[in-house]
């Protein structure tokens, strides 16, 4: 466990964390979605010494960095889903950043593809309805 923390903080991200205006480390919440309660505990949200927030997930998952993208790509639901409950809280949409231990890669998300995610859930969700 000290590797991955000696990996990390030895990183721009951390850097940059370390230096924000308000941070917040597994952050649990709860939004209603689509008439649901969805609860979800967010590794880290911070607001950047420019002031504007992020929401960051931490992988730990052992893959090669071209593999980054797609396996990213695998988690879009569950960003889709953090991104739509901090957008709530705070009344704006936070950056989403997944930081992967191994290899040490950090990805911004485009802010429109989680949200593309959230829309999937959505519609899941009223195909569910009785």
């Amino acid at each position: 466990m000290l590797g991955l923390l000696d990996r990390f903080n030895a990183s721009d991200l951390f850097a940059e964390m370390a230096a924000a205006r308000s941070r917040r480390h597994e952050v649990p919440f709860a939004f209603t979605l689509d008439g649901r309660v969805i609860r979800v505990f967010v590794h880290a949200l911070y607001q950047s010494c420019s002031g504007e927030w992020f929401l960051v997930d931490f992988k730990t998952d052992g893959i090669n960095a071209e593999d980054v993208a797609k396996k990213t790509d695998e988690y879009l639901v569950q960003l889709g889903l953090h991104q739509a409950g901090i957008e709530e809280a705070l009344e704006k949409s936070p950056k989403v950043i997944v930081y992967y231990l191994f290899p040490r890669v950090p990805i911004e998300i485009d802010k429109d593809r989680p949200l593309e995610a959230q829309a999937q859930v959505d519609s899941l969700f009223s195909g569910l309805r009785l």
